[in-house]
C-alpha cells in the first residue's frame, strides 16, 4: 500500500523519510547528550536549561533541515505531531553533587519544540 501525498511521493521517498528521520533523531539525541553530558557546573538552573535548549536546537533541529517530497501542508501536519511527541521526551536532570538532590527540568519550552518544526521545503 502506498500513501497518497499531495506531490505524489514515491513509495521509496516515503520509506526513506520514515527510516531516515528516526535514525537522525536518535543520532542527534546521542550527540546532544555527548555535548551537554555529565557536566559539572555552578551555573544557575536557568542557564543550564538555556544551554540544553541551545544544544537541542543545534542537534535534533538538523533532522528537519533535509528536503522532502511532501507538500507544505503535509509538513505542517507532520511538524505539529513531531513537536508534541518530542517535547514530551526531553528532560534535563541536574544533580547537586554535595547533597545528591536532583532537579528535573522539562525542556518542552525549548525553542526547538515551541516553534513549528521547520522542514526544508524543496522549491
Amino acid at each position: 500500500d502506498v500513501l497518497e501525498t499531495d506531490k505524489n511521493c514515491t513509495k521509496d521517498q516515503i520509506v526513506k523519510f520514515n527510516t531516515d528521520l528516526p535514525v537522525c533523531l536518535e543520532k542527534q539525541t546521542e550527540n546532544a547528550i555527548k555535548i551537554f553530558g555529565n557536566r559539572t557546573s555552578s551555573s544557575s538552573t536557568s542557564h543550564s536549561k538555556n544551554k540544553a535548549c541551545s544544544v537541542l536546537d543545534g542537534t535534533i533541529g538538523t533532522c528537519f533541515r533535509n528536503p522532502t517530497c511532501f507538500s507544505e501542508r503535509e509538513l505542517l501536519t507532520l511538524s505539529k505531531i513531531l513537536s508534541k511527541l518530542l517535547k514530551e521526551k526531553y528532560t534535563l536532570i541536574i544533580t547537586n553533587r554535595e547533597t545528591g538532590s536532583k532537579t528535573e527540568i522539562a525542556l518542552s519550552k525549548c525553542h526547538a519544540f515551541t516553534k513549528q518544526i521547520s522542514f526544508q521545503i524543496p522549491k
